[in-house]
């Protein structure tokens, strides 16, 4: 924890890497949003703004000035994603039902198609991109906006829905349950496929019943209640 808290880029458990980024990049953004909050234009000024804060991160990463402590450089990348994220929410109907939900099957194979043809490879963690700025961003929005739509056109699907609703508690326990469970099933004379895929399933059927259990016993950790309560 030590190492990742200084910027050695070892973090205690690397699937939640992205909440201590994701605090930053929270902070940030209200430092933003409060800011452009006095201007007129505000959806101008706050784009601006973060799309700034964005390039900045981004060239950081290519350069030996990053800020890798908690993944900061990362957070700052990140925010001009942030900042579509709250755009859509508060200022369209994206996520609602809407007159060009006909349209989603269209709108999600175009984002597709431009997403496989011009995506390379991200590297959040690290903060490094093999494409430029511009492409990296579009890509990002694109594929986002690929699974939002597609989404939107599914719907809910039981046991799944059910696991995005509690995703952190998979984020933040899988890892270790996968660690017990893979000695078990590496050794079975099965094909490698079958063998991770059981495992797999396994480890995810098990939170049907440890969801229940954490959500009772451990709230505070799990993200179900506000360990420091605060109000308005």
């Amino acid at each position: 924890m030590f190492d990742f808290l200084v910027g050695q880029m070892q973090a205690p458990n690397t699937p939640i890497w992205f909440l201590i980024c994701l605090f930053w990049l929270n902070q940030m953004f209200y430092g933003v949003y409060k800011i452009s909050s006095r201007f007129k234009n505000f959806v101008a000024v706050l784009s601006g703004l973060s799309l700034a804060v964005g390039i900045l991160g981004f060239y950081l990463g290519t350069t030996n000035y990053d800020i890798k402590v908690m993944n900061i450089g990362s957070a700052m990348t990140a925010m001009p994603f942030f900042c579509c994220g709250y755009l859509f929410n508060r200022h369209t109907d994206i996520l609602y039902p809407n007159r060009w939900d006909k349209y989603l099957l269209w709108a999600a194979m175009v984002c597709a198609v431009y997403t496989i043809l011009f995506a390379r490879s991200v590297d959040y963690f690290s903060n490094s991109y093999e494409s430029s700025l511009w492409i990296t961003y579009s890509c990002g929005l694109t594929g986002v906006l690929c699974v939002l739509f597609l989404s939107k056109m599914i719907g809910r699907l039981p046991l799944i829905s059910y696991f995005g609703r509690y995703s952190i508690m998979i984020l933040v326990t899988h890892m270790p349950i996968l660690q017990r469970l893979h000695p078990y099933f590496m050794d079975l004379p099965w094909p490698l496929w079958s063998r991770i895929a059981l495992c797999i399933t396994v480890a995810l059927l098990s939170y049907i019943l440890l969801i229940p259990i954490m959500k009772k016993w451990l709230p505070h950790v799990t993200a179900q209640k506000d360990l420091i309560p605060v109000t308005p």
